[in-house]
This record gives structure tokens, sequence and C-alpha cells, in this order.
């Protein structure tokens, strides 16, 4: 409801104050989510119809994980063949005019885009991780490592809910958390180990597999432990986080500076985004309180699903929960991703599930 909001009340800003983000765009957006959104409800029901809810709702589940697992393992199946001297993969370098993204980021930025075997994305970024910044940094089939991550980690957590072995889980949870460090993403390492951390602590709690939850929690502090003393990718994280002008973390408080921080009443709406030299400068207190009020009750339903007693729905809120927590470093941009819609339509079967009790408690 506040989404369409925010999309319906551009229109008088836009009459308002015709700058910024084109009109047509906005519409080509809405009638996106729309589309999207059906097609996701009208697949849903057509399965549910068929094979029963549980059938649905893991069928669409299964496909979103087996993406993001093709993902994973081509990038670091890639990786692997590189470290054995098959294939170099900088001698693939990525097409002109692939991307616009990709052009802007070379042209700005210096960097150099590689797409070995065509099936995963590399750049020339060094950043500073030993052995898995041997190559660059591994982008999956995005043109930035925070992307990569920000689409395919919520696949981690929503797999545990599928009916796969416990072996091929934990098998491809292991590439998917080496996929994360190929990528070196602090937003994604950050949101991920929060997340985790709050998962497991909570299966504690409820005495679901406490011994293993125990023993994994016990395997992560050591890690970090060992991580932090032998300073293994510490100073480049550290790098990411440095409040000076141009790094990561400056980038992503400006965002969020923007959007918490309104001047005008209508301002330069939700999809005008302060980019460096966009000269996007005012949200509007309207669309302010309008931002925040989408983000605080997706983050309330997040946490109310990650609390639930029912295993499967958990893991829905665990990974929606991450969804947002990575969402902060890029808030606007998330309301014209489709991925938005895609978490959304999952938070939604995921209550319609807990009012159901379709599954059963832990």
């Amino acid at each position: 409801m506040v989404l369409c909001l925010i999309f319906i009340l551009e229109l008088p800003r836009f009459l308002t104050n015709n700058e910024g983000r084109n009109l047509l765009l906005t519409v080509l957006n809405a009638i996106e989510f729309v589309t999207f959104f059906y097609i996701l409800s009208d697949v849903f029901y057509e399965v549910a119809v068929k094979r029963g809810f549980k059938a649905a709702h893991m069928g669409l589940i299964k496909i979103y994980v087996l993406f993001s697992c093709f993902i994973v393992l081509t990038a670091v199946t890639i990786f692997m063949l590189a470290s054995l001297g098959v294939i170099r993969p900088h001698d693939y370098p990525m097409p002109p005019n692939l991307s616009m993204n990709v052009a802007s980021n070379a042209r700005d930025l210096g960097t150099e885009y590689f797409f070995p075997l065509h099936l995963t994305v590399v750049t020339s970024d060094d950043r500073g991780l030993p052995f898995f910044s041997n190559f660059g940094v591994f982008c999956g089939l995005s043109h930035e490592p925070h992307i990569a991550t920000y689409l395919v980690t919520p696949a981690f957590f929503f797999m545990f809910a599928l009916d796969w072995s416990k072996k091929a889980k934990y098998i491809l949870s292991i590439f998917f958390i080496f996929f994360m460090l190929m990528a070196t993403s602090t937003t994604n390492l950050i949101a991920f180990a929060v997340v985790l951390f709050f998962l497991i602590i909570i299966n504690i709690k409820n005495r679901h597999d406490t011994l293993l939850n125990i023993v994994f929690l016990g395997l992560i502090i050591a890690f970090l432990s060992f991580a932090f003393i032998n300073d293994l990718g510490v100073s480049a994280i550290q790098t990411k986080l440095d409040a000076s002008s141009g790094t990561s973390l400056d980038y992503s408080k400006n965002f969020l500076s923007h959007v918490v921080s309104p001047k005008g009443f209508w301002g330069d709406g939700a999809f005008n985004v302060p980019f460096p030299n966009a000269g996007v400068k005012d949200i509007g207190i309207l669309f302010s309180i309008l931002c925040i009020g989408f983000y605080v009750l997706l983050l309330i339903g997040s946490v109310r699903l990650l609390f639930s007693p029912a295993r499967v729905i958990k893991l829905m809120g665990a990974g929606s929960l991450y969804f947002l927590l990575h969402t902060l470093k890029v808030v606007q941009l998330s309301l014209i991703y489709p991925f938005t819609i895609f978490i959304m339509f999952y938070m939604l079967i995921g209550y319609m599930a807990m009012k159901g009790k379709i599954y059963k408690t832990d």
C-alpha cells in the first residue's frame, strides 16, 4: 500500500516540480511491478490449486535458489580453474557496451571488467583479502559485487527450507560463503553475519539442533578471532568502513542522509537518487515519510517471520531480513528493483503460511 502511494504521488510531484526522473520511467516501473506481482501470484495460484500450498511455495523458492546456485557455482568453478592454471580470467575482457553500468564504471572509476567463458563477471579490483582476491573481485552476473551478493544471499537462507538432503545443503552453503568472500562486499558480509548470528541464537533458544548451532557459532567466533589476529582481510574491510569522502561507508551514508533529511514538501521525489554529480538535493518531507514507513513496515514483517516457531517461515524471515539490511546501502534503489517485489511476495506467502499454520513448528 505504501509503495503504491509512492508511485501515485509521484504524478503531482512531477507536475509541481518537472525535474529529475522522467515520469514515463516511473509509469513503466509501476507497470513492471504490477505485471511481475501478477505473474508470481498467477503461477503460485495455479500450482497451489493443482498440487497444494506447500508445493507452490517450495516450487517458486526452488526456481530462485537454483538460479542463485548457478551464479555461485559457476563463479567458484572459474576461480578454481584459475587457481589451477587452467584458465586466466583476465584473458577474457568483457565486450564493450555490453552494459551501461559496466561502461559507466569503466569510464568513471577505471574498473576493468572480464567475463571468463561467459559465466561470471570479474573486475580488476583488489580488496586485499588473501587468496580470495588473487584474480580480482567476482561479481556473478552483475556489474558490482554488492549487487551480486544482494541478489543471491537470501537464497542461502531459503535453500534450507527445501526438501533437499542436509548434505547437499551444507555443501552448497560452503559454496555460497566462498562466493561471498570472492565478492568481498563489506555490506554483504556484515548483513549476512548479523542475520546468521540472530538465526543461530533463535535456534538455540528454541532448542532446534541446539548442539549443531552451538558448534557452528563456536566455529564462526573462532574463525573471526583468527582473521582479526592475523589481519586476514580486516584492513581491507576497515578501509571500506573509513568515513572519509569517497569510501563505501561515505557512499551509503549519503544515501541514508538524503532519505532522512528532507527540506521541502515535494522535493525531488523518491525516484531521484542522489548519485554523485546528479544534482539531487532533497527527497521531500512527504516521500521521506513514505520511504521510511515502507522500510520499517517490511523490517517489522521480516522480524515477525524470523521469530515464527515454524522453521520454514523462520528461514523466509531470515532471507527477507538480510535483503532489508543490505538495502540500507541504496534505500531508494529498492523502489525500482523488481527483486523488491519478489521478496515482498515471499514475505506475503510466509504470512499466509503462518496464519494458516501450514508448516509444523520446530
